[in-house]
């Protein structure tokens, strides 16, 4: 009887250590993925640095109000 008792409790947590693992799995994925993710945006960077900086220039879309016009704001720390 006691044998028969400890053989249930063994079957009905050994779902446990499958359900361990594949949160661990999981787990580990979405943090190679953020880890990966990562290391190439910071090689994109270190490459693109050469280039310069995207705001230093007028020939963007989001700082050109015109053919030759650029619009450059400029805020001065301690000025608010």
């Amino acid at each position: 009887m006691l044998l028969l008792l400890l053989l249930l409790k063994y079957i009905s947590i050994s779902g446990i250590g499958v359900a361990q693992l594949i949160v661990s799995g999981l787990v580990s994925i979405y943090y190679n993925v953020i880890l990966g993710w990562s290391i190439y945006y910071l090689f994109a960077s270190i490459i693109n640095a050469g280039k310069g900086l995207p705001w230093t220039s007028c020939d963007h879309w989001w700082n050109t109000n015109g053919p030759d016009q650029c619009q450059y704001h400029v805020v001065v720390v301690g000025s608010l």
